[in-house]
C-alpha cells in the first residue's frame, strides 16, 4: 500500500496531464507514492503513459460535478494518505518536495497547503488561502481563519488519511443531494476531531481564474440544478445550507459558522459569504420563472427552517421568506432586481455594444479631425449633441 496516493480526476483534459505527471514523479522521489488518473470524460484520453507508471480509472458514468467524481474515486482506492490534484493545476516543484517531506514524517491525520493563481485584474499571482502562518489544531478554526470557499475549495491543497474518509460520511453527504463543495463538507466532517496541520507552502499554480471561466463554472451548477430537478441557484442556497446544517447537527462546526466566514475572490476582493447567500435567496424568488422552476412549498419550509437554525441571517431575509408574496416584497426593497428592469438593462448593453462595433471606425482621430474642420459650419444645436456623442464613444472605447 502506497504512503501517498495522488489522484488526478479529469474531464476532457489531455494536454495538461503529461506535464503534471512528469513534475509529480520528479518531485515526489522522497516518498513512496502512486499516481492515478481518473477519467470522467465522454471519450478516451488516448494518453501514452507507458513510461510513467501511471494507473488509469474510468468512471462507470459521466458525473455532472467534480464532487460526485471525487466521492466515487475514494471508494475505489486503498492507501495511507490520499491527495486529489486538479487537472487544471500545475504542481510547483519545490512546494511538492516539501509536501513529500512533511507527509513522510507523518504525525497528522490531515494537511492543507497553499497555492497561487493569476489575478485577472493586474496579471499578478495571488495566494489562494488567506492564511500566511503555519497552523496546527482543529480544522474548523482553520476554515474560520481562511474562509470556506475559494482557496480552501481547491481539492489540490489537501492531503488526508484515507481511513478518515469513511463510507458512512460519504453516504451521509451524498444523501443530502447537495454536491456543491461537498468535498469541503467531507473534510470538515471527517477531520473535525483529527490532528490537522496547515503549511503556507505553495504547492500548485491554479490556471482557471478568469471571469469567463468562473461563468462557465456557474453555468455548470445551473445545469446540475436543472437536471436534478432543483430550483435556480439551488447549489448556492438550499444546497449549501443543507451541507452547513448537516455539519452543525454533527457538531463539526458552530451555529454561527456562516456569519464568521469572510471570503476573497480571484481578484482578491474580500466579502462576507452570508450576505451573498441572502442575495441568492432573493434571486430564486424573483428569477425562478425564467430558469429551472419556482421554489415549492416544501423547499420554502426547508429554507425557513435553516434561516431559523443557522445563526447570522438578517431579520429582513427572514421576513421576506415568511411573506405570502415574497417577490412583491423583494421588488419593493430591491427594484434593481426586477426582471423587467434587468431585461431593459440587458437590451441597453446590447445597443451599446452594437454602437461600439458599427461605429468602430469613428473612434479614431481622423473622424474628429474632420469634425474639427467643419466645426464653424455646424449649427449650435448639433454641437452639444456631438460633444455628448464623443463622450459616449470614448466610454465605449
Amino acid at each position: 500500500m502506497s504512503k501517498l496516493l495522488v489522484i488526478i480526476p479529469t474531464k476532457n483534459e489531455k494536454n495538461n496531464l503529461i506535464k503534471i505527471v512528469k513534475i509529480l514523479n520528479e518531485s515526489l522521489k522522497e516518498i513512496d507514492h502512486q499516481i492515478i488518473i481518473s477519467n470522467n470524460s465522454d471519450r478516451d484520453l488516448n494518453l501514452d503513459l507507458s513510461n510513467l507508471e501511471i494507473k488509469q480509472l474510468k468512471t462507470p458514468e459521466r458525473f455532472i460535478t467534480a464532487e460526485q467524481h471525487i466521492f466515487w474515486v475514494i471508494e475505489q482506492v486503498t492507501c495511507e494518505y490520499i491527495w486529489f490534484l486538479g487537472d487544471d493545476d500545475i504542481p510547483i516543484k519545490e512546494g511538492i518536495k516539501q509536501l513529500a517531506k512533511i507527509v513522510n514524517q507523518g504525525g497528522f491525520d490531515g494537511y492543507a497547503f497553499n497555492g497561487l493563481r493569476d489575478n485577472p485584474r493586474n496579471e499578478k499571482s495571488v495566494r489562494m488561502v488567506n492564511n500566511n502562518k503555519k497552523y496546527q489544531g482543529k480544522i474548523k478554526y482553520f476554515y474560520m481563519n481562511s474562509g470556506l470557499l475559494n482557496g480552501p475549495a481547491s481539492i489540490s491543497l489537501y492531503v488526508t488519511k484515507k481511513e478518515f474518509l469513511e463510507k458512512r460520511h460519504l453516504t451521509e453527504i451524498q444523501d443530502l443531494n447537495a454536491p456543491i463543495y461537498s468535498h469541503l463538507i467531507l473534510f470538515l466532517r471527517s477531520l473535525s476531531n483529527a490532528n490537522f496541520a496547515y503549511h503556507p507552502i505553495n504547492i500548485i499554480k491554479h490556471r482557471q481564474s478568469d471571469v469567463g471561466q468562473n461563468k462557465e463554472f456557474s453555468s455548470n451548477w445551473i445545469k446540475y440544478a436543472e437536471e436534478s430537478g432543483n430550483i435556480y441557484h439551488f447549489p448556492w442556497t438550499l444546497g449549501l445550507l443543507r451541507n452547513i446544517n448537516y455539519l452543525i447537527k454533527k457538531g463539526s462546526i458552530e451555529k454561527d459558522f456562516l456569519s464568521t466566514i469572510v471570503e476573497s475572490d480571484p481578484r482578491s476582493r474580500k466579502y462576507q459569504l452570508l450576505p451573498q447567500i441572502e442575495d441568492y435567496i432573493r434571486q430564486i424568488f424573483v428569477t425562478g420563472k425564467s430558469h429551472s422552476r419556482e421554489i415549492t412549498e416544501n423547499e420554502l419550509l426547508e429554507l425557513e427552517k435553516y434561516l431559523t437554525e443557522i445563526q447570522g441571517f438578517s431579520e429582513e431575509i427572514r421576513y421576506i421568506v415568511s411573506c405570502e408574496d415574497p417577490v412583491k416584497e423583494i421588488i419593493k426593497l430591491y427594484p434593481h432586481i426586477n426582471p423587467k428592469v434587468r431585461y431593459l438593462r440587458h437590451k441597453l448593453e446590447v445597443i451599446q455594444y452594437s454602437i461600439a462595433v458599427v461605429f468602430k471606425q469613428w473612434l479614431n482621430d481622423e473622424f474628429w479631425n474632420l469634425v474639427t474642420k467643419i466645426w464653424p459650419y455646424i449649427p449650435k444645436y448639433l454641437k452639444s449633441s456631438l460633444r455628448k456623442f464623443k463622450h459616449a464613444l470614448r466610454k465605449l472605447k
